[in-house]
């Protein structure tokens, strides 16, 4: 539940990052959770926004203009207390300790699951403030809803889609709809927006909109394209440009395909 943040009764949370597509993801898992959400796209916004109202930071690790541990040691410098989770995609520097070396409280790995981030409140939120009580059900965090068998049939045809990933990380078919509608709208724009960064040489920016599509494509079950999009990823971080020559073409057209692949699917959603 998103309350008014004038509530100091309730749990104040800052989510920072650079995708709207994973600040949505993570509000929906928090859909029916009594605290406060604000939700920002960047270090700097979370910088200006950030008060010692705030009980707990979620914040993203590779983001484009100022990054994850950059913001981190900002936040160090005003509240060298304050719980601050980093949220990674990158699976070679997984483990809690990689992680609180830098400063960080602890890591949750992307795509979230709910039962991770429940997990994390549980364990770092005030217990004053704990939005769960004694004998709280297991689903709490998404309410049960009825089977989309029309969906999920039309999704099984699609090649590239793992249903039963989809539904683990949207956590149900409600939720998977929803994600897989704004996935296919997004294609044109951060298609363009990852083009654009390799014809203007821009590695870095290239290598962060790969690492956030390489997220999306997990959450919706799109595991060719997000192991492909890690692939790239990693090129880009270790400034292989003979591998990404070699790619970008291909996980563009393919990123681009699943405009085409999930047009009857969005059918069904707009219906």
């Amino acid at each position: 539940m998103i309350l008014p943040v004038s509530d100091a009764s309730k749990a104040k949370i800052m989510v920072v990052d650079d995708d709207q597509f994973n600040l949505q993801f993570v509000r929906k898992l928090l859909d029916g959770v009594d605290v406060q959400l604000r939700m920002v796209t960047g270090g700097e916004q979370c910088l200006k926004r950030l008060d010692d109202t705030f009980d707990l930071v979620i914040l993203d690790r590779m983001m484009p203009g100022m990054d994850g541990i950059e913001t981190l040691k900002e936040i160090r410098k005003l509240y060298a207390e304050m719980p601050v989770l980093a949220v990674t995609a990158s699976a070679e520097e997984d483990g809690k300790k990689f992680y609180t070396d830098l400063g960080f409280t602890d890591y949750l790995q992307k795509p979230i699951e709910g039962d991770k981030l429940k997990d994390a409140l549980k364990e770092y939120l005030p217990p004053q403030k704990s939005p769960f009580k004694e004998g709280d059900s297991e689903a709490a965090m998404a309410s049960p809803d009825e089977d989309d068998q029309e969906l999920l049939q039309e999704l099984s045809k699609i090649d590239g889609i793992s249903v039963e990933d989809g539904l683990k990380f949207c956590g149900n078919s409600k939720s998977l709809k929803k994600f897989l509608n704004n996935f296919a709208t997004a294609v044109d724009g951060k298609a363009l927006e990852i083009e654009d960064a390799y014809d203007r040489g821009d590695n870095l920016f290239f290598t962060t909109k790969v690492h956030a599509l390489k997220s999306t494509a997990r959450i919706i079950g799109a595991t060719e394209l997000a192991q492909l999009a890690e692939a790239v990823e990693k090129a880009g971080k270790e400034e292989d440009f003979n591998f990404i020559n070699e790619n970008k073409d291909k996980l563009l057209t393919l990123y681009r395909s699943y405009k085409e692949k999930l047009r009857v699917i969005c059918a069904i959603i707009n219906e």
